[in-house]
């Protein structure tokens, strides 16, 4: 299963858009935030990885960018929630 999706929140101004990859093995979800946090803009970029029962194995998140790129904070998170 393959889905392209978009939403937008109820109360404030941006944009979210998430690609869900799902086979047999795993899913993993790939998706962008764009908003304005007071009169900041604001983008967040993340890839979320899980077995096929949808237990979290990995995040990604090269964490929040305004107005300029910021390329060394990149979060990173591996393991088995048990």
């Amino acid at each position: 299963m393959e889905a392209h999706v978009w939403w937008t929140p109820l109360k404030l101004p941006g944009l979210e858009q998430l690609h869900l990859v799902e086979n047999e093995t795993s899913v993993v979800a790939d998706g962008l935030v764009l908003g304005i946090e007071g009169s900041t803009p604001f983008c967040l970029w993340y890839q979320v990885w899980t077995d096929n029962d949808w237990n979290v194995r990995e995040c990604l998140s090269p964490g929040w960018r305004r107005e300029r790129p910021d390329r060394a904070s990149v979060h990173r998170w591996s393991g088995a929630l048990d």
